[in-house]
Formats: structure tokens, C-alpha cells, sequence
């Protein structure tokens, strides 16, 4: 993730400051059926992110007083972390024809510290809470490309925020529209359920964007 903050005005007018985080995640659950429509999925993961934060002083009180600023470990650092993620999701499954509806709802856990950053008076400790609901549809279109099955569908979500994360993000809530078309692999290519192309657009109260990548599914 690449974040950058311009300042238009006061003081520190012409200056910007930019973040760059890499985050891998790891972990697993299992997922427990009611019926065959209801399930919850209780899954436990940890995190390590590294993010450093470089700051262009173009002002005249910034280039003055980088220096200090950069002592006192307010710009110019970089920090490793590491994060656990407790979490639960309850799905309910709609097949109508060959078209299939999924709602979910779940929730999430957040407590981050660091262990390693680059001066002794930066510290990071935060605890969040999010909550996310979501409906799916996935619609095999019975047509084929290489083989594979056509699907299309997409989602829409909304994501609820908590504690640190809501006031980091300055928002506490997150939308999310998404499409795709994929592929059909399941069973032709190990715990792939499908592959292909999504885009989303996503909004919040104080914070908007666009995402476009490899939209690809699992099931184990």
C-alpha cells in the first residue's frame, strides 16, 4: 500500500508526506455447516507489516525544522509489526437455478505492536475492530473460454470500523461494489475455484478509490 498526504495550506503548505507498507498475513480456520445453506467459519491469523514514512519539506518551516522532526521520530522512519487477527464470519447460501447467493457477516479483531522501528521514540500499539456484511453472486454464464466455464458476478459490502482502525482511516465505515468474470476451475486444477479479472469501487465518509487486479477464489 502507497498512501500520500499533500498540504495545501498553513505552515506546512507545499509539503508532503508519504507511506509505503508491505503486509504478508498467514494463518487458517475451518468452516462448520448448520445445514446445507448456514455455516460459521471461526479462523485465527497473524500479521507482520513493515511501513516506512518519508516526508518532502518544501515549506520554509518544515526545511527549518526537519531535522528536529526527524530526531524526535515524527518523519522519516520505518517501523516492523506484527498483528493478530482473530475472526468469525457467518454464511448463509442461496442456489437458485445455477446462479448462487451468498450473505455473510463477520467480524474481526485487530491488536498490532511493533518490534522493531527506527528510532526509540516511535511506538505503535492499537487495538481495532471491524465488522463486515456482504452478498455475493456468482453466475455461470454456460459459455466456455479455453475449456473453462464463463462466470460473472461480483459483491457488494460494507465494512464497519472500531477503535484504532476508525480513527487511523478517519472514517468508520468502507463500501465496496464488485465485478468480475472468471474462469471455472473447480476440479481441473488443484483447490481452484476460479480465475480471472475484478474491479471494485469503494467509499467511505471520508476516503474513495478504484482496485483492479486477479480476482481468483479457493476451496479447500
Amino acid at each position: 500500500v502507497e498512501a500520500e498526504k499533500h498540504y495545501r495550506s498553513g505552515p506546512l503548505n507545499g509539503d508532503k508526506t508519504q507511506y509505503d507498507t508491505f503486509a504478508i498475513a498467514f494463518g487458517g480456520g475451518a468452516r462448520f455447516w448448520f445445514n446445507e445453506h448456514l455455516s460459521l467459519a471461526p479462523t485465527f491469523m497473524g500479521m507482520y507489516g513493515h511501513t516506512e514514512n518519508t516526508y518532502s519539506a518544501r515549506s520554509a518551516f518544515s526545511q527549518e525544522n526537519k531535522q528536529a522532526a526527524r530526531d524526535a521520530g515524527l518523519i522519516d522512519w520505518d517501523a516492523d509489526t506484527w498483528t493478530v487477527l482473530p475472526a468469525a464470519q457467518l454464511k448463509y447460501i442461496l442456489t437458485w437455478k445455477r446462479t448462487v447467493f451468498s450473505l455473510s457477516s463477520g467480524f474481526t479483531y485487530f491488536h498490532t505492536e511493533d518490534f522493531n522501528t527506527s528510532t526509540s521514540s516511535l511506538s505503535i500499539k492499537g487495538d481495532s475492530e471491524m465488522w463486515e456484511n456482504k452478498l455475493d453472486v456468482d453466475i455461470p454464464l454456460a459459455k466456455k473460454l479455453f475449456n473453462h466455464e464463463l462466470h460473472t458476478g461480483g459483491f457488494f459490502s460494507r465494512k464497519d470500523f472500531y477503535g484504532d482502525l476508525e480513527s487511523g482511516l478517519n472514517t468508520d465505515h468502507l463500501y465496496e461494489a464488485h465485478g468480475r468474470l472468471v474462469l471455472d476451475y473447480l476440479g481441473k486444477l488443484w483447490k481452484v475455484k476460479w480465475l480471472g479479472i475484478g474491479g471494485s469501487y469503494l467509499w467511505g465518509s471520508n476516503i474513495s478509490g478504484v482496485s483492479v487486479g486477479i480476482d481468483a477464489a479457493f476451496k479447500f
